[in-house]
């Protein structure tokens, strides 16, 4: 097998090969984004999915964290994907409130899934 840990050893066979192994990794978020998602949780009552993604706005691979994510819990009414942030919180709260999201978000569900 050409990996070891993290490591790829020796270049892989195929395409997919490689969007496999990529999609096996975990993503890292920094931690000030981490921060702003527990200091929003504070203020639940006043939050909405833009407000959310605002904090993650300085965080590339969080965005990104949180595209594929939500892009791999699509509904049943999604009829495209969310093309910002945004909107992939919002088709994410269609199944959750926003406060479970920012739960998921900070507690590190959706850090370690995505």
């Amino acid at each position: 097998m050409p990996i070891i840990g993290a490591r790829v050893c020796r270049p892989l066979p195929t395409v997919e090969a490689w969007a496999d192994r990529l999609a096996s990794l975990d993503i890292p978020v920094l931690g000030s984004t981490a921060e702003s998602l527990e200091r929003l949780r504070a203020e639940e009552d006043d939050i909405d999915a833009h407000s959310i993604a605002e904090a993650m706005s300085s965080d590339p691979l969080m965005a990104l964290k949180i595209l594929v994510h939500a892009g791999s819990h699509q509904g049943k009414r999604v009829v495209t994907d969310a093309e910002t942030v945004t909107e992939a919180l919002a088709d994410l709260v269609g199944s959750a409130t926003l406060t479970a999201v920012i739960a998921n978000l900070a507690g590190g569900t959706l850090l370690g899934a995505l």
